[in-house]
C-alpha cells in the first residue's frame, strides 16, 4: 500500500480476517485512555483526518500477457494457416488505425490452450483479444459485439494472468450485457483481483451499464467448490474498495458473508464516503467487529456519501460499537437508515438462556399441575392444560428467537411468533382464573375470558399480517398492559373467593409483569435480558396462585350441572 494509503487502515493487522471474533477490550480501554495517540484504533480525530487512500490505476495488458508467457511468438507454434489468419487480421487492424500494434497486442491462445487445456479454437477467440482504438466511439463500442468480445477476451486475459477459473456470472454479465453483476461459484481475492482490474478500465465506459455487484453466492456456497473458506477477505475487499472509487456508475454493492474483517470494512466505507453514486450497501456477517463500527461513524457520516442504506447485522459490533452507530446517526440528523440487528451477541445470549430457563421451569411446572388435577373435573384439566401450554409456547418462542439471532428470515419467524406468545400467555394466564372460580358467573368466566381472548386474536392478527405499521410496538405495548390489568373489573369478586394470599400472589405477578416494562421500551444492552427476569417473576407469582389457590378449588355449581 502507499504511503498516501496509511491513516485509519494503519489501525487494523493484515491478518485480521478472523480478529472481530477476538477483540481486545484492554487494549480499546488502553485507546480511550489516550485519545491523542497517532494509532489511536477507537477513533481519529476530526481535526486531523487521516490521509486518503490514492486511487489505483490498471495494469497494462502488455504487462500481464509478458508475465504469462503468452506474448513471445517464438513460442507460439502456429500452423500456417492459423498464423496467416491471425496476420491478415492484424494487418487489418493496421490499415483501420493510426499506429501499428505491437506483438504482444496479440493475444496467443493456442499457448494458452497448451497451458490450460482450452478447447477455445484460435479462430475464434483471437478477435475477442484485439484491444479497442483509443478514438473509437465509446456508446458506439459499448453496443457492439466487437466490444463485447473484447471485455470478454480481457477478463480471461486476467484470470490467466492471476491464475482463477473463470467465472460465470462475470461472463454472462460481460455477454449480456446484464445490469446487475452476479458472481457465481467460488471467488476469492485473487478472483476480486482479476475482476477489479477489468472495472478499473471500464466501469465508467463500457461497463457502464452494471449497477450492481452482487457477491452473495460465493459467500454462500464458496466451500462447495474449494478447499476453501467462503467468499474473499479483507484483501479482496480493498480491491473491490480502489473500484468502488473510480467508478460512477454503480448505485449497489452486495457481499454479505465475507470475512473482510475491520480493515476490509474500513476501505469499503472510505471508498463509499467519496462516492456519491453508491446508494446500498450490504456488509451483513462480514465480521467487521467493533473497530468497523467505529469506522463506519468516522467515515461514513459525512455530507458527500449518497448511501441510502447499509446492512451491518450480525457483524459482531457489541453494545459500543451499535451504540457509538445509533448516536452518531442521531447527532448528525442522518437518513441513512442502517440495519444493526443481530450485532449485541452477549445481550442476545442472555436472553436466550434466561428464558431457556424458564422453559425448563415451565416443564417441571406443568408436570406438578397436571398431578394436582389427574382426578378433578374436565374444567380443572382443560383450564390447567392451557395455562401450562400458554407458558411453554412463550417461553420456547422467545429462547429460540433469541438463539437464532445472527439468522435473518428465521429470527423472523420466531420475531413474530414471540409477540403473538405474549398475547397467548396473557389470555391463558386468564383462563384457569376464570373457569374455575367463576364457573358460576357466566359474565366472567363467559363474557370477560371471550373479551380476553377476542383481544389476544386481534394483537396476533396485527402482529403477523401487519408487520410495517407504523405504530404497532406502541399498539402491542396498550393491549398487553390493558389486558393484564382487565382483571381489576372481577376483582371485589376474586377478594370473596380467594384467601388474602393468593391475591398477594396475583397482583405481585402483575407488577412484576408491569415492572419490566420500562426495561422492555428502552431496550438498550442488558435491558432485554433484565425483562425478561421480570416476565419469569410474574410468572411464578401466577403459578403458585393457580397450584396452591385455584387448581384445588371446587367448582361451584359443578354438581347442580
Amino acid at each position: 500500500m502507499e504511503d498516501s494509503d496509511k491513516g485509519l487502515f494503519d489501525r487494523f493487522d493484515d491478518d485480521d480476517d478472523d480478529d472481530s471474533d477476538n477483540a481486545k477490550n484492554d487494549t480499546m480501554e488502553e485507546e480511550q485512555k489516550n485519545p491523542n495517540n497517532k494509532d489511536n484504533g477507537q477513533q481519529v480525530s476530526r481535526n486531523h483526518p487521516p490521509l486518503p487512500p490514492a486511487k489505483a490505476v490498471a495494469l497494462s495488458m502488455q504487462f500481464m500477457k509478458s508475465l504469462s508467457g503468452l506474448c513471445c511468438q517464438e513460442c507460439v507454434g502456429f500452423k500456417d494457416d492459423e498464423l496467416s489468419l491471425l496476420k491478415h487480421h492484424k494487418d487489418n487492424n493496421n490499415n483501420n488505425n493510426t499506429a501499428s500494434q505491437a506483438p504482444s497486442e496479440l493475444y496467443n491462445l493456442q499457448s494458452l490452450q497448451r497451458r490450460s487445456v482450452s478447447s477455445i479454437s484460435p479462430f475464434v477467440a483471437e478477435p475477442m483479444m484485439t484491444m479497442p482504438s483509443a478514438d473509437s466511439d465509446a456508446a458506439t463500442a459499448t453496443n457492439s459485439s466487437r466490444t463485447i468480445e473484447k471485455l470478454m477476451g480481457e477478463y480471461m486475459t486476467l484470470c490467466q494472468f492471476y491464475k482463477v477459473p473463470y467465472n460465470s456470472g462475470v461472463l454472462c454479465t460481460l455477454r449480456y450485457r446484464m445490469p446487475s453483476l452476479r458472481v457465481g461459484n467460488s471467488f476469492h481475492d485473487t478472483d476480486m483481483l482479476a475482476l477489479t482490474e477489468l472495472l478499473l478500465r471500464h466501469s465508467n465506459t463500457h461497463l457502464s451499464y452494471i449497477k450492481r455487484l452482487d457477491f452473495t453466492i460465493p459467500g454462500k456456497e464458496g466451500k462447495r467448490f474449494r478447499s476453501m473458506k467462503c467468499g474473499f477477505t479483507s484483501h479482496g475487499a480493498l480491491a473491490l474498495a480502489k473500484t468502488l472509487q473510480y467508478t460512477k456508475h454503480v448505485t449497489q454493492v452486495w457481499l454479505p458473508k465475507h470475512r473482510i474483517g475491520p480493515y476490509g470494512a474500513s476501505a469499503l466505507f472510505w471508498a463509499c464516503s467519496t462516492n456519491s453514486t453508491i446508494e446500498h450497501l450490504n456488509l451483513r456477517r462480514c465480521r467487521i467487529g467493533e473497530r468497523g463500527a467505529f469506522a463506519f461513524c468516522e467515515l461514513i457520516l459525512n455530507e458527500k456519501t449518497g448511501l441510502q442504506d447499509v446492512d451491518l447485522s450480525a457483524n459482531v459490533m457489541g453494545h459500543r460499537g451499535t451504540s457509538a452507530i445509533e448516536t452518531a446517526l442521531q447527532h448528525e440528523g442522518s437518513t441513512l437508515y442502517v440495519n444493526l440487528e443481530g450485532n449485541l451477541v452477549i445481550p442476545e445470549i442472555m436472553n436466550g438462556v434466561t428464558h431457556g430457563i424458564g422453559v425448563i421451569v415451565c416443564l417441571i411446572g406443568g408436570y406438578l399441575l397436571s398431578d394436582l388435577v389427574k382426578d378433578s373435573s374436565p374444567v380443572h384439566k382443560i383450564s390447567c392444560t392451557v395455562y401450562t401450554i400458554s407458558l411453554l409456547v412463550l417461553y420456547l418462542s422467545s429462547t429460540l428467537y433469541h438463539s437464532f439471532f445472527t439468522l435473518q428470515h428465521t429470527k423472523y419467524i420466531f420475531m413474530v411468533l414471540d409477540k403473538c406468545a405474549i398475547y397467548i400467555l396473557i389470555a391463558g394466564s386468564y383462563t384457569p382464573f376464570m373457569q374455575i372460580l367463576f364457573y358460576d358467573k357466566p359474565i366472567w368466566s363467559s363474557g370477560l375470558l371471550s373479551f380476553i381472548w377476542l383481544c389476544g386474536v386481534l394483537g396476533i392478527a396485527v402482529e403477523a399480517f401487519v408487520p410495517t405499521w407504523g405504530n404497532r410496538k406502541y399498539f402491542s405495548l396498550a393491549m398487553y398492559l390493558g389486558m393484564g390489568w382487565a382483571a381489576i373489573a372481577c376483582m371485589p369478586q376474586m377478594y370473596e373467593r380467594l384467601p388474602r394470599t393468593a391475591m398477594n400472589l396475583l397482583v405481585m405477578g402483575g407488577v412484576g409483569y408491569t415492572a419490566g416494562v420500562p426495561f422492555f421500551v428502552r431496550n438498550n444492552n442488558m435491558d432485554h435480558a433484565i425483562w425478561h427476569l421480570f416476565v419469569m417473576a410474574g410468572s411464578i407469582f401466577h403459578w403458585l396462585a393457580v397450584y396452591f389457590y385455584v387448581a384445588p378449588q371446587p367448582l361451584r355449581g359443578w354438581e347442580e350441572a
